[in-house]
């Protein structure tokens, strides 16, 4: 077996602008995976994305 290193490339593309149907099914997405809404304005599921990478 060999053992090493892995290293693993993410890029991560963020909207700066979204429509209406974007947005909600945005929302929804972020129901669904327990975030909590009351929080979302606070910061967003994509500034967490972006403070988890870097």
């Amino acid at each position: 077996k060999r053992r090493g290193d892995q290293y693993v490339k993410i890029i991560v593309e963020i909207p700066k602008k979204m429509n209406d149907e974007q947005k909600k099914i945005l929302l929804e997405f972020a129901k669904l995976s327990g975030e909590d809404l009351e929080k979302i304005g606070e910061k967003g599921i994509f500034d967490k994305i972006k403070d988890a990478f870097g």
